[in-house]
């Protein structure tokens, strides 16, 4: 990347344009870092929002965690420095409420994933956790997405015990507009008896998923591999293969949600069809890879390992990234047992 990166005019499109020139996420990750380094220098903080906003917007691209954290970090503290009389009661009265309220939703999506980057950590995660609860109090937002997802996270950072705490309180609080749609709900409840081992109460909450009734633009997509994970932990491997296909296709459709290809090929594995988790790793490893959040390179890799040695080395020392960061060793052993399981094949 370039070290001095001099922006010669402050509109998008000279953005976008350079973006294009780049091959891949992460060095366009590094070239928007640049330029916001190199507009807060200027004290260009219009332009800073401007870039801020274009990183959060997933109709270009999904970002990394990382760079999308510290966007949307910057991003409300701007939007919240410029509202004049902060103590109204009616904050739907502020001039840039839709605004905060849209920054809002993004951080139920980001501390979700603060978890998938070991990069991020464990200080910076509950520094956003922290500025969520802080604005969603301010806001007199029900605290019931705050604690979903700090569950999702807790899921994606292997702790079991806070998982179920976040669970709880969930579950008791009511819900307002800052609800997820019926299905995400649905879906992140799976995940979560999924994650807890409770699979038979997984499965009977899934059927009106799989039935198609309740879907979204990321339902099944994002709900296949849980279910099929309790499937197999059940025995029920004929009807998880029977779902395999069906996962495969429409999850390979939609570059969106593409990092769940990598939980696929290890549900192929664990049902057996080697051939197609190969098949699988060969076509998407490139877009599965291309990601700075590694928790999704590290799930490419303990699939993989069940082929290759060398796939199994790298998947520990990602693993050992990931455990140092959230304390545990959750991400180890859970290699292992799948390696100690599927090697040589």
């Amino acid at each position: 990347m370039q070290d001095n990166i001099k922006i010669q005019d402050n509109k998008l499109e000279s953005i976008y344009e350079k973006l294009g020139k780049l091959d891949t996420i992460r060095q366009k990750e590094e070239f928007l870092f640049d330029v916001l380094r190199e507009a807060e220098k200027r004290e260009d903080y219009g332009f800073v929002a401007q870039i801020c906003d274009f990183a959060l917007n997933e109709d270009y691209e999904k970002f990394g965690t990382n760079l999308r954290s510290s966007a949307l970090m910057w991003l409300t503290s701007y939007i919240v420095s410029n509202i004049q009389d902060k103590n109204k009661r009616d904050k739907t009265e502020f001039a840039s409420f839709y605004d905060l309220q849209d920054a809002m939703w993004k951080f139920k999506w980001i501390v979700v994933e603060l978890g998938d980057s070991s990069a991020i950590s464990k200080d910076r995660i509950n520094e956003i956790n922290q500025a969520m609860f802080d604005y969603y109090e301010w806001l007199d937002f029900s605290m019931a997405a705050y604690y979903k997802a700090l569950m999702t996270q807790n899921i994606a950072m292997g702790d079991v015990r806070e998982a179920k705490q976040n669970y709880k309180l969930w579950q008791e609080l009511d819900k307002d507009e800052m609800n997820d749609c019926e299905a995400c709900e649905v879906s992140e409840r799976i995940t979560y008896l999924t994650f807890i081992g409770e699979y038979e109460k997984a499965l009977e909450l899934s059927e009106p998923i799989l039935s198609g009734e309740l879907k979204c633009m990321e339902v099944p997509h994002i709900t296949y591999a849980p279910i099929m994970f309790s499937m197999i932990n059940l025995g029920r491997l004929e009807e998880a293969k029977n779902l395999l296909p069906k996962a495969i296709k429409l999850i390979g459709a939609n570059n969106r949600t593409i990092d769940q290809m990598a939980l696929i090929i290890e549900m192929a594995v664990r049902l057996g069809d080697y051939e197609t988790a190969l098949n699988l790793a060969r076509k998407h490893s490139k877009d599965i890879l291309d990601t700075n959040d590694d928790i999704t390179i590290l799930r490419f890799f303990i699939a993989v390992s069940a082929f290759d040695n060398k796939d199994y080395q790298t998947a520990l020392e990602i693993a050992r990234d990931f455990d140092v960061r959230n304390g545990n060793s959750y991400y180890n052993d859970y290699l292992n047992q799948f390696y100690s399981e599927y090697k040589d094949h």
